[in-house]
């Protein structure tokens, strides 16, 4: 359920989107291990934060913050296929293992592909091999998750503005306020994975540059 929750509150916002983020802070503050361990006392205190900006904002307004962040000159992707490998093959052949999973276990992926992390997200709800089930969390969500909070430094969210305004000429006034809102759920997600799930990242061969290096790649290749 837990997983399930922030495959919710990590997708395109809907109007119970607050309702589902109090649930999840529910769920996380009853838990036993609430008391004991200091990664779910952070996780909720994140998630605490991201639930007052749903509150001070209306759906519109988070559509075109969810928008600035992960789709149109975005700060970072949720695809984490392409952060893992870019457009290298290899992403192509997560995807095929991850659509065979998502069929078995009759995972709803809306409009995304596999590889978008809300929908990895509720395949590990429903999973039932635990051993597949840690190997993909240490492997492929727990690493990537740990970048795409990365994405968030100011400072790297200043040199893909220099990338996009390098490329596309402009840049799309976006919100000061609540600009890096959604680090909040990425970094409560990442503390219960750890608190959990006991994730540790196992590092596999990485054939990405990172974010930045595949978008300005990619703005290149629009221009021939």
């Amino acid at each position: 359920m837990i997983l399930e929750l922030f495959a919710h509150i990590l997708s395109y916002p809907t109007e119970d989107l607050k309702k589902k983020t109090a649930r999840l802070i529910e769920l996380l503050e009853q838990s036993m291990i609430y008391n004991s361990n200091k990664n779910i006392v952070s996780a909720v205190d994140h998630l605490k934060v991201f639930y007052l900006y749903l509150e001070k904002t209306n759906i519109r307004e988070q559509e075109e913050v969810y928008t600035q962040t992960f789709e149109v000159q975005s700060i970072t992707t949720l695809d984490v296929g392409y952060i893992l490998f870019g457009d290298d093959y290899k992403r192509a052949e997560l995807l095929v293992n991850l659509n065979q999973e998502i069929v078995r276990y009759a995972v709803n992926t809306s409009i995304e592909l596999a590889d978008h992390l809300p929908n990895i997200l509720k395949l590990l709800h429903k999973m039932e091999d635990d051993i597949l089930k840690s190997d993909l969390i240490n492997i492929v969500v727990y690493p990537v998750l740990k970048r795409i909070i990365k994405d968030f430094d100011s400072k790297i969210i200043e040199s893909k503005n220099k990338v996009y305004l390098k490329h596309q000429k402009t840049l799309i006034e976006k919100s000061k306020e609540y600009r890096d809102i959604y680090v909040n759920p990425l970094l409560a997600l990442k503390y219960v994975l750890e608190a959990i799930y006991e994730a540790e990242e196992i590092v596999i061969e990485d054939k990405s540059k990172g974010f930045l290096s595949n978008i300005e790649q990619e703005l290149n290749i629009e221009k021939i």
